[in-house]
């Protein structure tokens, strides 16, 4: 069975591109899909040195907050950033959001970090401006923090990401490939449910946001 339903697409870059300063962690992004019809050929390979030298790497960058430092160089000692310095970088994130006058909704992934749900009746351009504010100081932390639970392999390519998952949870079968998936993801046509929240997971564990349309 195809599902194609009307819903809004969107690339979820932070924790996967934005954590590492816009360089290329995920190599093949749901951006690039959607907007490319060439299907290139799937890419498994890894970041070297795994999630703690990555950390390391971005615990010296000049534009973390003296808070985020702390907490990178602390993660960096024990290889992962802990869940109880996740929580608190998430809670001030949605803490500032609120400041900025807005009401951010999340819903908890089966991997344990949040999922920031669309805004209704705002200006997309005051939402972005005050998610931009507020991811200053928080998003280093909350990024590496998905990007180890949900992609501990540093693996490259996003679409291997997402084919990986939903193979393990039985949503698609063993052969069910990274570019077809890419294909599925162009066309807005998949062999599975993508609003099942496991599914739905998947598909943002690897930077893939898929939202009902209103």
């Amino acid at each position: 069975m195809q599902y194609s339903t009307k819903l809004k697409r969107a690339f979820a870059g932070i924790g996967i591109t934005a954590v590492l300063g816009g360089s290329a962690l995920i190599g093949i992004s749901a951006a690039t899909a959607d907007q490319d019809q060439t299907v290139r050929p799937a890419v498994s390979e890894s970041k070297p040195g795994g999630i703690q030298s990555l950390i390391q790497e971005r615990s010296a960058s000049d534009s973390l907050s003296a808070a985020e430092t702390e907490v990178l160089k602390r993660s960096a000692k024990v290889g992962k950033v802990s869940n109880a310095d996740y929580v608190e970088a998430h809670r001030n994130y949605a803490k500032c959001m609120a400041v900025e006058g807005y009401k951010p909704s999340f819903r908890e992934s089966s991997k344990g970090y949040m999922i920031e749900l669309p805004y209704e009746n705002v200006d997309p351009k005051g939402v972005d401006i005050a998610m931009s504010n507020c991811s200053t100081g928080t998003q280093e932390v909350r990024g590496l923090y998905r990007l180890q639970v949900a992609n501990p392999q540093l693996l490259t390519d996003s679409r291997v990401v997402a084919v990986k998952c939903l193979q393990n949870i039985g949503a698609v079968d063993a052969d069910y490939s990274p570019e077809q998936f890419e294909r599925d993801w162009n066309g807005a046509s998949y062999p599975f449910d993508p609003m099942v929240n496991a599914n739905n997971d998947c598909l943002y564990d690897a930077g893939y946001a898929l939202f009902w349309e209103d």
